[in-house]
């Protein structure tokens, strides 16, 4: 056990590590603010995983009806739990922005997440945290990376529920618009496509408007464009990179050029997806119609139950975010002086009503 400090600040902490922070103790007038903050998302994130555990619980005994009806429960919980981790982790970037706050960082891991979409931000994060970012820099891109990834898993649990309920009412949770009714359409039958006679139609999203709404609501061709962007950019830059490059000039190159060949990248998927489509033959359409009539139950089991291992996936990338946002704060309060304190806290329980209770220092 560590002993006990008296003070805090960026020198103090100077050439310790994360989990050295981790393990090092609070100022008493820090100590309680730091715990409760944990305590309320610890909770939140307890009776979320009750809600998560009683759903397939359901699944296991066939009681699909029910469990239909806890997965709107879960989605309620599920924004209650990502809105209090985007609070925090605004609270720290706001603070550290504007008192130059610095505390240890280490990147996302993408190992931690089991998702596509936390996996891919966190991969990136990881990428520029080792390769371009630095100090200050480093910092504020993990905050930024983990509000994206708690953001976009807000809209995939969304997507997802409003596929198996009917008519969910709006929450004041929730903080985003809506998916498309095409997405929820493809996300609900992988199998999914558009008729043939439609595709004349679809050539038209490769505008830049086009490119701009698809990126935004589709996580699997975000995904797509992403990793085909990393391969022809990132790779051959960080070859570069090694081979004597400054790392400055292949970051300038990397930022000017990765909008184009996104781009060019979505605008040739959609002409090779048109082009297929466009040569599907007459009777392999009406046996796709066969095989997916327009009138299909539904709610059969085995959605159900997809359903909730779906949610348990982003539940638990959730978590993740939870013990990230968790670590990055003890780490913030091993470097906050002790004369920014009564400003942090002030803001903190501005955001996070449940902590106005807390004794600013131990009984």
């Amino acid at each position: 056990m560590p002993s006990k400090r008296t003070g805090t600040g960026q020198d103090s902490t100077r050439g310790r590590t994360v989990q050295e922070d981790w393990f090092a103790w609070l100022p008493d007038e820090m100590d309680p603010l730091f715990g409760a903050t944990r305590i309320e998302l610890a909770s939140s994130n307890v009776i979320l995983n009750v809600a998560l555990d009683e759903g397939l619980a359901l699944c296991e005994r066939e009681q699909f009806t029910l469990a239909k009806e806890r997965v709107i429960a879960f989605a309620e919980l599920f924004d209650r739990l990502a809105i209090r981790l985007r609070l925090v982790i605004r609270t720290i970037e706001d603070h550290g922005s504007h008192f130059e706050t610095l505390p240890n960082v280490t990147a996302l891991d993408p190992k931690n997440f089991r998702g596509t979409t936390a996996q891919r931000i966190s991969f990136m994060d990881s990428l520029f945290g080792k390769v371009v970012f630095r100090g200050r820099t480093r910092f504020f891109h993990k905050l930024h990376a983990l509000k994206e990834i708690i953001e976009e898993l807000q809209k995939e649990t969304r997507i997802i529920v409003e596929d198996v309920s009917d008519g969910w009412p709006v929450s004041p949770y929730r903080a985003f618009d809506g998916p498309s009714r095409d997405m929820s359409d493809s996300h609900r039958d992988p199998s999914y496509s558009r008729p043939t006679r439609e595709v004349s139609g679809s050539t038209s999203g490769a505008s830049l408007s086009g490119f701009f709404r698809e990126i935004s609501e589709s996580p699997r061709m975000k995904f797509g464009i992403a990793w085909g962007s990393f391969g022809m950019l990132a790779v051959p830059l960080a070859a570069l990179v090694a081979g004597g490059m400054a790392e400055r000039v292949a970051l300038f190159i990397l930022l000017g050029a990765i909008l184009p060949v996104q781009y060019v990248i979505f605008v040739a998927s959609k002409n090779l997806v048109a082009t297929s489509r466009r040569t599907v033959a007459p009777d392999e359409e009406s046996s796709h119609e066969e095989a997916f009539p327009k009138e299909r139950p539904k709610f059969e089991p085995t959605i159900d139950t997809r359903v909730w291992k779906e949610l348990e996936v982003l539940g638990y990338d959730l978590n993740t975010c939870m013990g990230e946002t968790t670590v990055v704060l003890k780490s913030f309060f091993c470097a906050l002086p002790a004369d920014e304190l009564e400003a942090f806290r002030q803001k903190l329980v501005t955001l996070v009503p449940a902590l106005l209770t807390v004794n600013p220092r131990r009984p």
